[in-house]
C-alpha cells in the first residue's frame, strides 16, 4: 500500500492512496496555485490481500520525502534528487554477517518520467547524511559518509542480529532536500 502527501506552508494540500494490489497505476495530480516550497512524502508498505508476510521480511516499508520549491504554470522537473542505497557485500538472502562493517553506496539521480517536463536545473548538492537503526526504526544513530572510489559511501556498523534500517538524506544549496528511508533494509546472518 502507499500514501502520497503534498504539503505546502504546513498544511496537506493532496493526498492519493494506493491500494498496491490493483493493476491501474496510481497518480497524484495537483494544480500549483501558489509559488513557495512544497513537501512531496510517499510512503508505501507491503501489502497484499489476505497474505501474511514471514516475520524476517526485508524492506517492509519505506519513506520518501522530496522538498522543492515551485510556482504554478510552470512545467519542469522538481529540482531535487532521487537518492539510491545499494548495500555492498551481502549474501544470497541479502543479510551481513553480525558485527561486521557494511559500505552502502549512494547514489543521486535525476530522473523523468515525464517527456513534457522541462529539465531545468540540477539541483546544487550541499550536504549527504546516513543514518542507521538496529531497531526497526525507534532509534537512529549517525554513520560516517565518505567517498569509495568516487562514490558517496555510509559506512555501517552492523549489529549482532536482527536487521538494519538505513535513511539518507541529501539536502541542497537552495534549501530542497530528499529523505529517504528503507525499513529492514537487509538482515543480519
Amino acid at each position: 500500500k502507499a500514501t502520497a502527501t503534498l504539503v505546502y506552508k504546513g498544511k496537506t494540500v493532496k493526498t492519493k492512496k494506493d491500494r498496491g494490489w490493483e493493476p491501474e497505476m496510481t497518480v497524484l495530480d495537483y494544480k500549483v496555485k501558489k509559488a513557495g516550497w512544497y513537501t512531496l512524502t510517499n510512503t508505501a508498505t507491503r501489502y497484499y490481500p489476505e497474505i501474511k508476510y514471514p516475520a524476517g521480511m526485508l524492506s517492509t516499508k519505506s519513506v520518501v520525502s522530496y522538498r522543492f520549491y515551485t510556482k504554478p504554470n510552470s512545467n519542469a522537473l522538481a529540482e531535487v534528487n532521487s537518492v539510491t542505497m545499494v548495500p555492498a557485500g551481502l549474501n544470497n538472502w541479502n543479510k551481513a554477517k553480525g558485527g561486521s562493517t557494511t559500505n552502502v553506496a549512494l547514489k543521486l539521480n535525476r530522473y523523468s518520467q515525464d517527456p513534457d517536463a522541462k529539465r531545468g536545473k540540477n539541483p546544487k548538492f550541499k550536504s549527504l547524511g546516513v543514518k542507521m537503526s538496529a531497531d526497526g526504526g525507534k532509534t537512529w544513530r549517525t554513520v560516517k559518509v565518505k567517498k569509495v572510489k568516487g562514490v558517496w559511501t555510509a559506512v555501517v556498523p552492523n549489529p549482532a542480529s536482527g536487521a538494519v534500517s538505513l535513511r539518507a538524506r541529501a539536502t541542497y544549496k537552495s534549501g530542497g532536500f530528499t529523505d529517504v528511508t528503507i525499513y529492514r533494509a537487509y538482515g543480519i546472518a
